[in-house]
């Protein structure tokens, strides 16, 4: 669970981040990426719920290879899932900015997990490579933020 303290993101200026990460959140569907499972506020709290991971991160799982090196086929293989996971969010219209091995978690299945939406942005536009189905969605998510705003 994230917890954050709405008073903080306010002097902090990152109130809009924070509703970004949410509404990113709320959008994804996929493997190498968390599922949000509950959002609500507390007091001046915000709180999201996501899957949890059990794993390490990229960089610390690194640190206990041999040589704190990963093997070419290791590479490759987290290599493929980060950018399947970023042809994704691009799908979706996410500019995903922070990809770093800290940020990459890696599964008890040794599958990866992208985290920290934060930084990222998120566009209106639906590009044509989405199924139907995809666009719907995507445009039944940009019509309830829009309507929350409205009001």
């Amino acid at each position: 669970m994230k917890v954050v303290d709405n008073e903080a993101l306010a002097i902090k200026k990152k109130v809009q981040r924070a509703k970004t990460e949410r509404k990113i959140l709320k959008m994804l569907d996929h493997l190498f990426l968390p599922t949000l499972y509950a959002e609500f506020e507390a007091s001046h709290f915000s709180c999201i719920v996501m899957e949890y991971c059990s794993g390490s991160n990229l960089h610390s799982f690194r640190h206990i290879q041999p040589h704190k090196r990963f093997s070419l086929n290791s590479v490759r293989f987290y290599a493929a899932e980060v950018l399947v996971a970023l042809e994704y969010l691009h799908m979706l219209g996410i500019i995903y900015r922070d990809l770093k091995p800290e940020n990459m978690l890696v599964r008890s299945n040794s599958h990866i997990m992208l985290s920290n939406f934060d930084p990222s942005l998120c566009s209106d536009a639906i590009p044509a490579s989405l199924t139907t189905k995809q666009r719907k969605r995507k445009a039944h998510h940009s019509s309830k933020s829009k309507n929350k705003a409205g009001k």
